[in-house]
C-alpha cells in the first residue's frame, strides 16, 4: 500500500542522537470543529516537537512545518497573513488567528461552553480520563482568545467540574472540603481522584467479604445474641 498523501511524517533529533519520527494529518474538509480538531493535533505535534513561541529557531520550523501542513486558500491565507511580520513567533500568531477567524463563525465559543457544561463523568471513566477529555475542549476554546476575547474563568471550570461527578462523590466532597477554598482545577482533580480511589478500595473490600463463606451458627444462638 502507498503512503497517505494527506500525512506529512516529521523528524525530530533526540538528545542522543536518535532520530524520532510522527505522521501529521494535513488540514483538511471544512467547518470550525474540524479545524479546531486540526489545532489539538498541531499542538500534540508542537509538543513533541519542543516547539517553544520564545525560540526563534523553533518558531522559523514551526513555519515551514505549517506551509506543509495547509493547502490550497487557506496556505494562501496564512502566507499572506504572516508575511509582513518580521518574527516568526508573530508570523506563526497571525497567519493561524487568520485562518481561525474564517474557520470559527461568531457563537463558536458558546457552543464549546455548551458542550462542558453537558459533560457528566459516565462509569468506566476514570476522573483523570475525563479531565483530559475537558482539558480538550478548554484548549480548544483558547485558541479562540484572539477572535472571542473571553477566558474561562477558574471559579466556573471549578464549579461545572464538580456537577459532572457523580451525586454522591459531589456530596463527599462537600462534607470534606466544602469549607474550604479550591484554588486551582489540579486541586479539585485530584480531590476527586482521591474519593474516586476511596470508592474503589470499599468496593473491594465488600466482594471480599461477600466471597467470605458464613459459618453456620444454630438458630438458638442467633436468638441468643439478638435478645
Amino acid at each position: 500500500m502507498g503512503s497517505d498523501p494527506t500525512m506529512i511524517e516529521f523528524t525530530k533529533t533526540r538528545a542522543n542522537g536518535a532520530k524520532a519520527k510522527r505522521k501529521v494529518p494535513m488540514l483538511e474538509g471544512s467547518g470550525w470543529l474540524n479545524y479546531l480538531e486540526f489545532n489539538m493535533t498541531l499542538y500534540d505535534y508542537a509538543t513533541w516537537q519542543r516547539y517553544s513561541f520564545d525560540d526563534e529557531d523553533s518558531m522559523e520550523e514551526f513555519h515551514e512545518d505549517l506551509q506543509l501542513l495547509l493547502q490550497g486558500d487557506e496556505l494562501r491565507l496564512y502566507m499572506a497573513s504572516a508575511h509582513d511580520r518580521e518574527f516568526f513567533a508573530d508570523k506563526v500568531m497571525e497567519g493561524m488567528n487568520a485562518l481561525t477567524r474564517n474557520r470559527c463563525p461568531p457563537g463558536t465559543r458558546k457552543l464549546l461552553l455548551t458542550k462542558i457544561r453537558e459533560q457528566k463523568k459516565k462509569r468506566g471513566m476514570t476522573v483523570f480520563e475525563f479531565s483530559q477529555m475537558v482539558n480538550r475542549i478548554y484548549r480548544m476554546i483558547s485558541v479562540l482568545l484572539h477572535v472571542e476575547a473571553a477566558p474561562v474563568s477558574l471559579v466556573d471550570k471549578i464549579e461545572w467540574f464538580e456537577e459532572a461527578m457523580p451525586v454522591d462523590w459531589q456530596i463527599e466532597f462537600n462534607r470534606l472540603y466544602g469549607m474550604h477554598d479550591i484554588t486551582s482545577m489540579q486541586q479539585i482533580e485530584t480531590i476527586f481522584g482521591q474519593i474516586e480511589r476511596n470508592e474503589t478500595v470499599e468496593q473491594n473490600i465488600r466482594r471480599t467479604q461477600e466471597k467470605i463463606p458464613r459459618t453456620n451458627i444454630p438458630k438458638q444462638t442467633i436468638q441468643l445474641q439478638t435478645l
